[in-house]
């Protein structure tokens, strides 16, 4: 084999090497991009559902003057504090599943540091889940003075009727958002294992 020989050889190596690590460069931009996709689906959901309760927290406070009796005044704060605070918990379980941190590391430690931080993600939500038990109480309570300026709580059918509705309403959108969050963290946990399957396979 002569010089030029060894050096087309050469220059075939180094070009299939080089289109290897193209390739694999393309393959981990698109998974960080499905990522990212995945995980803002839960940010954009968080985030409506901060505004609502930011909205809500200002309805509540506009009409404040509907709040006659000490108790109400206090139901109220009570109410405004915990549509405040529930934002504040969604958005701080946001910071726990950090996108970037997660795609610039290597894969193997990215999968744990995804199950660490969905963890944590949950702990914070169902913190959440909690706190609305206590809203709903809440809203029963100040709804009808704040909408009609009436008092009907004494009204033994509202009682009957008020919390059973209000408590199916919590539940049925409470398992939606946990079935919403659930199911976008299993989408990314998994394309994080196929990317270490893969890597494994190399």
């Amino acid at each position: 084999m002569d010089l030029q020989d060894l050096k087309n050889e050469w220059d075939a190596v180094n070009s299939k090497n080089s289109a290897s690590l193209s390739t694999n460069r393309i393959m981990d931009a698109i998974t960080q991009k499905k990522y990212t996709i995945m995980i803002k689906k839960i940010k954009y959901a968080e985030w409506a559902g901060s505004l609502v309760c930011v909205c809500a927290a200002g309805y509540v406070l506009f009409n404040f003057g509907k709040l006659d009796a000490m108790y109400l005044q206090g139901i109220g704060i009570i109410t405004v504090l915990l549509l405040l605070l529930m934002p504040v918990i969604g958005l701080l379980s946001l910071q726990r599943l950090n996108v970037s941190h997660n795609t610039g590391m290597p894969h193997t430690q990215a999968l744990k540091q995804f199950a660490l931080q969905k963890i944590q993600f949950w702990k914070l939500q169902r913190l959440n889940f909690l706190l609305g038990f206590l809203l709903l109480v809440a809203t029963v309570v100040l709804l009808p003075v704040l909408v009609n300026g009436k008092n009907i709580t004494k009204d033994n059918y509202y009682w009957v009727l008020a919390f059973p509705i209000g408590y199916l309403f919590k539940l049925f959108a409470e398992r939606l958002a946990k079935r919403y969050y659930k199911h976008s963290l299993q989408q990314a946990e998994t394309l994080l294992k196929e990317i270490e399957t893969d890597n494994a396979m190399l």
